[in-house]
């Protein structure tokens, strides 16, 4: 129950855990967080009874995320879910978009991590920012409607 309080980025009560209690940052704070939930959610799939949905649908543990960069770098934007990525695709620069579709990297964390080698496929095939969005919106309705 503590570890909302570590994950606190700013001082005065909620931040007061930070001057008694030396947990790195609350940037680590945080990925131990996501780790913990990805794990239980992991851990979870077999009783599910629609296991790949539930995969594709799972929170990722940090090492699992999809972290969005430019030519220059990291800018800032992480999806750890595939509802996560779905959001930010519509908000991320351009050239961001394009960085990864070049480069293939939306194919091969949704083939590697999210599990789905059809749609991984597919999104390679996407030039522009609303084929993204739509193909995947519509993976991720229709993995939800398997899991309600």
């Amino acid at each position: 129950s503590d570890h909302f309080y570590y994950m606190a980025s700013k001082y005065g009560s909620c931040g007061e855990v930070h001057s008694y209690f030396c947990y790195l940052s609350g940037e680590e704070a945080f990925r131990t967080y996501m780790r913990i939930i990805a794990d239980f959610e992991e851990r979870s799939l077999r009783y599910m009874k629609n296991r790949r949905a539930a995969r594709a649908l799972r929170t990722l543990s940090p090492e699992n995320a999809f972290y969005f960069h430019s030519p220059s770098g990291f800018i800032g934007y992480t999806a750890y879910s595939l509802d996560q990525f779905c959001e930010l695709v519509s908000i991320v620069p351009a050239d961001s978009l394009r960085y990864h579709q070049d480069r293939g990297d939306f194919a091969c964390w949704i083939n590697d991590i999210l599990g789905d080698p059809l749609i991984a496929e597919s999104i390679r095939e996407c030039t522009e920012r609303q084929d993204i969005k739509n193909l995947v919106g519509e993976w991720r309705d229709e993995l939800w409607s398997h899991v309600k």
